[in-house]
């Protein structure tokens, strides 16, 4: 089982520092976002194909079940 936690305050590592991601196309942490002010999140534009690659040989998720959480 492999935990990643990216919180995306203003960086693109995760929690442990071990997949940590690089944004591409100005990518951005926004911190204009959110119910309670605190905390920043990810900002992409898909008309610029932003994304944050994560290159990493220990994170393959070829023929694995995976889930995705966000809030």
């Amino acid at each position: 089982i492999r935990t990643v936690l990216w919180s995306f305050d203003n960086a693109f590592n995760d929690l442990y520092n071990v997949y940590n991601g690089v944004p591409r196309n100005s990518a951005t942490c926004s911190s204009s976002v959110g119910i309670t002010g605190y905390g920043s999140a990810l900002s992409v534009d898909r008309s610029n194909q932003q994304y944050v690659e994560v290159n990493s040989s220990r994170l393959s998720l070829i023929n694995e079940s995976f889930t995705v959480e966000a809030w």
